[in-house]
């Protein structure tokens, strides 16, 4: 099953520290992409994640 996560971030430095913990967190699901885009409030960006769960 794919689903998305899209969730706010700052900056990059957020949104790497937040992928460096992903796989602890959440170990079945398999990360397939991830974009980001700015978002104009509050400032800074929307992640989206698409991942597989693994059932």
């Amino acid at each position: 099953m794919i689903q998305i996560q899209v969730l706010p971030v700052q900056n990059q430095g957020q949104a790497n520290e937040y992928l460096r913990s992903y796989q602890r967190e959440y170990p079945k699901r398999k990360i397939i992409g991830i974009s980001m885009s700015p978002c104009e409030f509050p400032g800074g960006w929307f992640m989206t994640i698409t991942y597989e769960v693994e059932i």
